[in-house]
């Protein structure tokens, strides 16, 4: 039948979101000493933009080859996110202790400047496992991705909260909504990105095209010049 041959479309489908799955739980596993969660989340997201551009096969290989290459830049920006997510936590956790004794303002300005802090970690990681870029212009574009992409990425995180609120709600299904919950969110989060990320590699391109316009009209003229000369 032809909805079951191996490059049909939903068997295509199928097997993005069984690497979806593989990819998810490769993270999981890397992640668990804390320090390597930024080469883990980088390579995490090497290979799951590779799937969806359909640039090349495989996941497990690549996901630790992806680990190894980015694991130097990933952990020293990992590093400083550690204690403006750490703030973030306190700032939260006094909230919470203080109960309505606080101000809605200091809420209101932890919970944007949280969401800010989301929005970068949810940004600067994909950014550096497409593009080859230093420590300080990851962080760049990651704010400016983060303004441009900000509603989007909330939205995301939104699914993130709701699957682990879900997954405590519904503890006899922890793994399954969890599992379902942040892949869902994974893949989105992907896809955004993806788009993003084309559109500054197709402005990247129509540069390099001008600038190489350019080289050829100053080396077709040159000849012409010594001649004048």
């Amino acid at each position: 039948m032809g909805l079951f041959r191996f490059d049909s479309p939903i068997m295509i489908l199928i097997g993005k979101i069984a690497d979806f799955i593989v990819l998810n739980t490769l993270w999981v596993i890397c992640c668990i000493p804390v320090v390597t969660i930024g080469a883990a989340t980088t390579a995490k997201y090497t290979i799951a933009m590779r799937i969806l551009r359909d640039e090349g096969s495989g996941v497990i290989v690549p996901y630790f080859r992806a680990f190894k290459d980015n694991f130097k830049q990933a952990t020293v920006i990992w590093c400083m996110l550690i204690p403006v997510i750490i703030f973030c936590v306190m700032d939260w956790y006094y909230i919470r202790e203080k109960g309505n004794d606080i101000s809605h303002y200091y809420v209101a300005a932890v919970f944007v400047f949280s969401m800010i802090v989301l929005c970068v970690c949810m940004s600067v990681f994909p950014f550096i496992a497409r593009f080859k870029v230093t420590v300080k212009e990851a962080m760049k574009a990651a704010f400016i991705l983060s303004f441009l992409q900000f509603f989007k990425f909330v939205l995301i995180a939104l699914i993130e909260v709701g699957t682990v609120i879900a997954a405590i709600w519904y503890s006899r299904w922890f793994p399954l909504v969890l599992l379902f919950g942040t892949c869902t969110a994974f893949y989105f989060n992907t896809l955004v990105c993806v788009k993003a990320f084309r559109k500054i590699e197709d402005k990247m391109g129509d540069q390099e095209d001008v600038e190489g316009s350019e080289e050829k009209i100053f080396h077709d003229a040159s000849p012409e010049e010594d001649r004048i000369s």
